[in-house]
């Protein structure tokens, strides 16, 4: 939208922190869609969901301003359950995926991770064992995969099924209500206009996607 400017909305200058786009609704949906894709992005990849399915139900509670420029959520609880049964808790808070089993847990976040039990780590993997595809420079991977056409490890498909998480999270967050989503369709299913009316924003002419 076409709006005054404000340093607040763009850059604040003082602690150079996020922009402050980050957190007006007209231009985000907040950090659930900053921090919370790199952790759905996490959880979706260990279930074998980030290339193209999602959660089918999602349920969330928020904290929202009543004030001020900034109008997206503060804190926030969201649950969302996968088609395998599987259940994912996410809240405000330390950034990191717990991924909690019947014989115990293992925490994950940038740089490090922790377990039940270290000696876990130390467990080879058998010939037969998962082996993921492995990174440190996700850049240098996408230039080299244009080179080579494999497969970089963060395909668009990937990129395009965390940001949906995020998003239909946060409209669980603004309806207040439980919702059922199709992930094959990609949209909330039941005749649920009010919900997939917030899929998108308006565009402000002449602009479009």
């Amino acid at each position: 939208p076409e709006l005054p400017y404000t340093e607040h909305r763009v850059h604040p200058q003082k602690n150079l922190s996020r922009p402050g786009w980050l957190q007006i609704e007209q231009y985000c949906r907040g950090m659930i869609t900053g921090w919370g894709a790199h952790m759905y992005d996490i959880a979706q990849w260990a279930l074998g969901t980030d290339l193209d399915s999602g959660p089918v139900e999602i349920e969330a509670k928020a904290e929202f301003p009543d004030r001020g420029l900034f109008d997206v959520h503060v804190g926030y609880q969201a649950w969302a359950t996968y088609a395998n049964g599987v259940k994912m808790v996410s809240h405000n808070g330390r950034a990191g995926v717990n991924f909690i089993g019947s014989d115990g847990w293992i925490w994950v976040e940038r740089g490090s991770f922790r377990a039940y039990d270290r000696n876990i780590f130390r467990e080879e993997i058998g010939a037969d064992g998962i082996r993921l595809y492995e990174s440190n420079d996700h850049m240098g991977n996408f230039l080299e995969c244009m080179r080579s056409r494999k497969e970089p490890i963060a395909p668009v498909e990937a990129g395009h099924r965390t940001n949906s998480v995020c998003v239909i999270h946060h409209i669980a967050m603004k309806l207040k209500r439980k919702l059922k989503w199709n992930p094959d369709t990609e949209q909330f299913i039941n005749d649920d206009d009010e919900a997939n009316k917030m899929l998108d924003y308006p565009h402000r002419k002449p602009w479009e996607v």
